[in-house]
């Protein structure tokens, strides 16, 4: 019976230390492989045609077309902050929208944190206005 128990506790002592191993392997690879530089973009239609495109983003007071490979998608905000986009998601919460995770330059990050900062202290009236000067800034970085 003491042999079967220590059998048992070497056996989960060195599955343990395999499992840390493995685990701290594992966690740094995930790190390189994150990107900070990645903006939450709220998206209402991805269209083939750009006129459609634009036909759908007149139908808002904030809002960008942009091409990407043979689509045309519509953005009508963009936050890195995830309390803000929180925030503007319960703006939006009337909207059909998609959240869409891209790619952007450290340039605009640095700008979109200004503006996410002045998200946090304007009024509901003004949200159009800052998220279109938002959307503004990504088109002349891209």
């Amino acid at each position: 019976m003491k042999k079967v128990l220590i059998t048992i506790l070497v056996a989960v002592l060195v599955g343990s230390l395999f499992a840390v191993y493995v685990f701290k392997n594992i966690e740094e690879g995930i790190a390189l492989t994150t990107s900070n530089n990645e903006v939450t973009a709220f998206q209402v239609g991805v269209f083939s045609n750009y006129d459609n495109a634009l036909k759908q983003a007149n139908n808002f007071k904030s809002s960008i077309v942009v091409h990407d490979d043979n689509y045309y998608r519509v953005f009508i905000a963009m936050y890195h902050d995830e309390k803000i986009i929180k925030l503007m998601q319960d703006y939006y919460q009337d909207i059909s929208i998609y959240l869409k995770r891209i790619s952007v330059s450290d340039e605009f990050l640095t700008k979109l944190a200004k503006y996410e900062s002045l998200i946090n202290t304007s009024k509901l009236d003004n949200y159009d206005e800052v998220n279109q000067s938002i959307l503004n800034e990504y088109n002349k970085t891209k």
